[in-house]
């Protein structure tokens, strides 16, 4: 899964974010931001790659569940693959291939952000024993460097950060992973707190990331597992 960890700093200039698999895979940043269609199909937008992108893109969020949202096209950057080995390295693991990844779309409202992307690997098991090593005990912690890389490319110094596992309920999928961070940044517009909830759902081949950034206030767990239940039904269907 290993997305791109999406951790913008609402209210700071944007950190950009990353993720693993999805999830998620290498950082990615926001484009300009555009009309996106209700249906949302990898067609429709920029940001993917591979054979079974169409299949990725089933894991996004579309424009339809976000009303009253602005969504932006997530596009890869590759200077950040070298982050996301890391990370995987991190965990015990070798990157995987990525028989299709869908980058995303960064959707935000007020100084709220819901980041969503998917990635479809090799086999199910390779996305089994992906999200099983990203529970483990202490492996939260894999991504702490990855995340202050992302956000301190943005200009905004990282005070304090810390990665801590939760539990999470999304409906319907194999395995589910989730994380909150709590970022005491700093920047040319101050200091603030970001918090940042992420969860990670497998389906079969399929690794959906969803995460919430919110700046200066708590995020909204039982939301994004809604989402994320949502995206896990249209790859299962």
């Amino acid at each position: 899964m290993l997305p791109a960890i999406t951790l913008a700093a609402c209210g700071t200039p944007a950190a950009r974010t990353a993720a693993p698999g999805s999830t998620s895979g290498p950082s990615a940043q926001p484009t300009a931001a555009m009309s996106l269609p209700m249906g949302n199909t990898a067609g429709s937008r920029p940001g993917g790659t591979g054979p079974d992108r169409a299949q990725a893109a089933l894991g996004v969020l579309r424009a339809g569940d976000l009303p009253g949202w602005t969504g932006t096209p997530t596009e890869h950057d590759p200077t950040d693959d070298s982050v996301e080995a890391d990370l995987y390295h991190c965990l015990g693991l070798t990157p995987p291939h990525f028989a299709g990844r869908d980058y995303g779309i960064t959707y935000s409202k007020g100084k709220t952000l819901i980041v969503t992307s998917a990635d479809v690997v090799g086999s199910a098991r390779t996305a089994i024993t992906t999200a099983q090593a990203t529970g483990r005990p202490g492996h939260a912690n894999c991504f702490a460097n990855q995340i202050t890389d992302d956000v301190e490319k943005a200009a905004v110094d990282v005070r304090a950060l810390s990665v801590k596992p939760t539990k999470a309920n999304v409906t319907g999928a194999d395995e589910v992973f989730a994380f909150r961070v709590v970022a005491d940044v700093s920047g040319p517009q101050g200091e603030v707190t970001v918090n940042l909830y992420r969860v990670d759902a497998t389906l079969g081949q399929t690794e959906i990331t969803i995460s919430q950034i919110v700046t200066d206030a708590a995020p909204s767990p039982a939301r994004v597992d809604a989402l994320a239940a949502l995206a896990v039904s249209r790859v299962k269907h």
